[in-house]
């Protein structure tokens, strides 16, 4: 059994049928179909509209046989960070006359600040612990990091795609990575994989967060320290991620070594910090 916990976007507007719902989403380049019987999860799709699009929050079981699809255990619309507001098509968001109050979008003509900005929660600025230093101080002898030649966009979608990948990876060879393992050995990598899973989604909205702050007040010393510290953090956990699966990783989509980082947050990196 592959137990499923993932947020993605639906790829199809749900189609209801005599006693569930079936609607499809997208890991990394996978297209699965996923079915909810439960009743609380049809009167949530209904009532909230779920549609094509919508980026939700899915937690289920794998099934492959006779047919491979992911049994729906519950679903639920992603939230903005810090307000509460549930996460639809990025327009429709931008739209809302409620969350225009706290979201506004910056553009200038820096390739990194062609990116939507929001307000960033005080105690991941204020209260940052001393370990993103230290950190830093640590991988600064090692010279791991490099300019990945991008804007902000392009370099989200890279850090998103590098993370559907993993996960996408490590559910397709669950089953038979799982035969190899005893039940008790099982049980723990799941749930090693679920946690890691978990900070992998609190890693990359703080460094949107972070990133579209700095794009709106400038950058700074502590904003790049935070946005590289938090950036290694999250490609090192999804290095432990694909460790827990003994598959080999496709030829030519192997992790880098170095840590790619946008052109701007490099420079100021490499200019300010590094020496």
């Amino acid at each position: 059994m592959t137990i499923i916990y993932t947020e993605t976007h639906l790829t199809s507007d749900p189609e209801e049928t005599s006693d569930s719902i079936v609607f499809q989403i997208a890991l990394s380049t996978i297209t699965f179909y996923c079915q909810t019987h439960r009743e609380e999860n049809i009167s949530y799709i209904k009532a909230h509209k779920i549609r094509a699009g919508d980026v939700v929050r899915i937690y289920g079981i794998l099934i492959t046989v006779p047919e491979q699809y992911i049994k729906v255990s519950s679903i639920e619309l992603v939230p903005f960070p810090s307000i509460g507001f549930k996460k639809r098509r990025i327009d429709e968001a931008f739209d809302n006359p409620h969350t225009q109050l706290h979201y506004k979008k910056y553009r200038s003509t820096d390739s990194c600040d062609t990116v939507s900005s929001m307000s960033l929660l005080p105690e991941l600025i204020d209260n940052s612990p001393p370990k993103d230093e230290q950190l830093l101080d640590e991988k600064k002898e090692e010279d791991i990091y490099f300019d990945f030649g991008s804007n902000f966009g392009h370099y989200f979608y890279y850090l998103y795609g590098r993370a559907q990948f993993a996960c996408s990876h490590v559910a397709q060879n669950a089953a038979k990575d799982n035969q190899k393992r005893t039940d008790k050995l099982k049980y723990e990598i799941e749930q090693c994989q679920q946690e890691t899973g978990h900070d992998l989604n609190k890693l990359f909205t703080e460094i949107y967060q972070i990133a579209t702050e700095a794009t709106k007040r400038g950058f700074s010393r502590l904003s790049v320290v935070l946005f590289v510290s938090k950036v290694t953090e999250f490609l090192e956990k999804l290095k432990d991620l694909l460790n827990t699966c003994s598959s080999p990783i496709p030829f030519g989509l192997e992790q880098e070594d170095g840590i790619p980082l946008p052109s701007c947050i490099f420079e100021y990196y490499r200019t300010h910090i590094a020496h």
